[in-house]
């Protein structure tokens, strides 16, 4: 998330004029960028595909319809409308962003609902070490959060999930909730409820993650979906059942599409969105150059793009070695610094926002995640239609061996290897590396 998510545009400046040396030792090895002395009396051409490339997508303006207002509201005081709440919350968003004061809207509004739980009751989401809150614990996490939990239920039939929302760590505590009540129901026997459950929830989170919005919704959302994903096949291995009786409907949900799924180019546009109104609003500030800005954010986000775009082997290095990018603008800027000439200066105060805006370093291992979450889809699809199709242990092999190449390890671009002794299927992923297992039922 760059600075402008935090800062006003002038704060930017200030605090790179105020700590100039944290900048400068961060990318002491980083060339400094080329100054051009034709940015002391104008601004560059702006280039002929920054408007296609940052078209806005049709937004919805119906606060009702769009699940991340409903969400950044959440927290509303009970009795209250939290969907006009989270409108308020968003609005108040977008003009810190823009440069305004934090005075424009106040949020302190007493009686907001808080998550009532520890993560520590809810550390089961990972399905292995840790046992589930259960009982009497989970009934009072339950009761104790009721509200919450029925206005994010409220959000789940949606099909839009536009914004970088507020409560993100709402959205996550909610969702090992979730975890933890599907786990129960699995103990008591109440299979189709569970099922139900995490069908409609898994597939509100992966329409979320393929909608217009920003880098930390996306990081939030996934997150989310991976304490879905390892509920899937807690309620595989629980509820063998479950790939005859919804079969289809469960391989849907779980259908693997690659990066397409997370809509990276959405998230690329939805950053920029997010700092066009503090650069709009920067007319005032004589020093800046708005086309200089807006050119270096489209070539640097074209890179991005196909950075991300590249094989899952490759992904996490380049984008790590793009995120060092943003360095070049970063020794020595800000408008106090001691300039020998008026271009120097111009450079150097648009430098200090690139400096800021072009800050990609949580990228690498947040695509990282998304081809994780992807191969362990590939996986549990496979472990899915195995028992679907009621096949004996001396088959699996064969049939994993001949699956289509949409369902092979995507690291490897290899079949996924089948266990038998263990009855898992595994695949590798080489970057951290690490080790992931589907277990297939018998």
């Amino acid at each position: 998330m760059n600075l402008f998510r935090s800062l006003a545009f002038k704060g930017v400046a200030i605090m790179l004029a105020a700590y100039p040396w944290q900048w400068a030792s961060a990318n002491a090895s980083v060339p400094r960028v080329e100054v051009s002395e034709a940015l002391a009396t104008g601004d560059e051409v702006l280039d002929a595909d920054f408007a296609s490339f940052f078209a806005r997508k049709k937004a919805v303006t119906v606060p009702r319809q769009n699940a991340a207002i409903g969400l950044a509201g959440i927290d509303a005081p009970l009795g209250s409308d939290f969907w006009a709440f989270g409108s308020k919350v968003t609005e108040h968003h977008r003009a810190l962003e823009a440069g305004a004061s934090q005075g424009v809207l106040v949020l302190d509004v007493p009686g907001r609902l808080k998550f009532v739980g520890t993560e520590e009751q809810l550390a089961c989401w990972d399905g292995t070490q840790t046992p589930c809150a259960a009982g009497a614990e989970l009934a009072t996490l339950l009761r104790n959060n009721k509200e919450l939990i029925r206005r994010y239920r409220t959000l789940l039939s949606l099909k839009t999930f536009q914004d970088d929302s507020a409560n993100g760590q709402v959205l996550i505590l909610l969702n090992r909730l979730i975890a933890a009540e599907i786990y129960a129901r699995l103990r008591h026997g109440e299979y189709d409820m569970a099922y139900r459950q995490w069908h409609d929830n898994f597939v509100f989170l992966r329409r979320a993650l393929a909608d217009e919005n920003g880098w930390v919704a996306k990081a939030i959302l996934v997150v989310a979906l991976g304490h879905g994903v390892r509920t899937a096949e807690q309620i595989l291995y629980a509820y063998p059942e479950v790939a005859a009786k919804h079969g289809d409907e469960f391989l849907q949900a779980l259908k693997p599409s690659g990066l397409k799924d997370w809509n990276v180019a959405a998230a690329i546009r939805a950053e920029y969105f997010l700092f066009e109104p503090a650069l709009l609003n920067s007319k005032s500030e004589a020093l800046i150059r708005q086309n200089y800005i807006r050119n270096r954010v489209l070539r640097h986000s074209k890179q991005v793009l196909a950075a991300a775009s590249s094989h899952p082997k490759a992904v996490r290095n380049k984008l790590d070695a793009l995120a060092k990018v943003s360095g070049k603008y970063c020794p020595g800027v800000g408008p106090e610094s001691n300039a020998a000439s008026l271009g120097k200066k111009v450079a150097d105060a648009n430098n200090a926002v690139l400096c800021s805006v072009l800050n990609t370093q949580h990228l690498g291992p947040l695509v990282l995640a998304l081809h994780r979450q992807d191969g362990y889809m590939r996986a549990l699809s496979l472990a899915v239609w195995a028992k679907q199709r009621g096949m004996a242990d001396a088959q699996v092999r064969a049939f994993i061996a001949n699956s289509r190449p949409e369902f092979f390890n995507p690291f490897s671009d290899a079949p996924m290897i089948w266990d038998e002794k263990l009855r898992v299927i595994r695949f590798t992923e080489p970057v951290s590396p690490s080790v992931f297992d589907v277990r297939l039922p018998r």
